[in-house]
């Protein structure tokens, strides 16, 4: 029989460590590059890529098609040290030349032992000379390795309306079907560009089947133009329903038809220092033609 020693007791702060990420980490929501710049905030933003991942409505405003794709991966740590590994592949492909707008999206995310597969449809139209809006359909497959497997649908509504060309403002309705939940948020969105150099971005919403102050959700972000096509990012968010604040900053270069981005993003619990800090790694090339 094997002699129980001080030394076994070394372990349990590691299993403790592991247990923790593993019982409560997990995945987070799909973001491109430039969303991970703007921890997330762009609700208000005349975005195309993004059709299919945050506010449908804003692709109207496009007249140009894009090929995107981005590769990604974060670590959960404790202490300096890696306890779970993830990665993510966005495809996203979008056709804005004519009447109304389209955009189709394949994502593949690991999370530890889990994983997640989304395919995403958007389409958007001008319902006035500023405005448009938007209708995103997305198939979600969850699956835990070895154990269950769930698969559910879903869909976004979105608004964008120009005020100027300096001041946007959208609104888009997560999951409004309630198909789960925990996903169904309603977000306001706002944008004012400061003499073609500075963005400042703000979003806020809530869970609107909660209570409000249970699930108030708030991110803003400053984009600064650097030269003529090159674009520094930085961002904060804190979501209350979800226990998480983060940050997140990134670069992009921006030319007629290539655009280039790279962005870090890191994500703590609020409410529990033992639940490893997740930092995530981003970068995307979208072609437009």
């Amino acid at each position: 029989m094997t002699k129980f020693t001080f030394r076994h007791l070394k372990i349990f702060p590691i299993l403790f460590v592991l247990y923790s990420a593993t019982a409560v980490s997990k995945i987070q929501e799909f973001e491109t590059t430039r969303m991970k710049s703007t921890a997330g905030t762009g609700v208000g933003s005349i975005l195309m890529d993004e059709a299919t991942i945050l506010n449908p409505a804003p692709i109207a405003f496009f007249n140009v098609g894009s090929v995107y794709l981005s590769k990604g991966s974060a670590e959960n740590k404790e202490s300096n040290t890696v306890v779970q590994e993830s990665d993510h592949l966005g495809i996203i492909v979008s056709d804005a030349k004519g009447n109304s707008a389209g955009s189709f999206s394949y994502q593949s995310q690991s999370f530890g032992n889990q994983k997640r597969k989304r395919l995403a449809a958007a389409l958007s139209s001008p319902i006035k000379k500023k405005s448009a809006m938007g209708v995103s359909l997305r198939r979600t497959t969850d699956e835990i390795i070895g154990g269950e497997k769930n698969e559910y649908m879903q869909t976004v509504v979105g608004i964008t309306h120009a005020v100027s060309q300096e001041f946007t403002i959208g609104f888009v309705a997560f999951d409004p079907l309630k198909k789960r939940a925990s996903d169904a948020m309603g977000i306001v969105g706002l944008q004012y560009v400061f003499e073609d150099f500075i963005s400042v971005m703000a979003d806020a919403g809530a869970n609107y089947y909660q209570e409000l102050g249970e699930t108030f959700l708030y991110r803003g972000a400053l984009q600064f133009k650097l030269m003529d096509d090159f674009y520094a990012r930085a961002g904060y968010f804190r979501d209350m329903g979800k226990e998480e604040k983060g940050t997140g900053a990134g670069l992009g270069w921006v030319q007629p038809r290539l655009v280039i981005e790279a962005a870090l993003k890191n994500i703590e619990n609020v409410s529990n220092k033992n639940i490893a800090k997740v930092s995530e790694t981003s970068f995307s090339l979208s072609y437009r033609f």
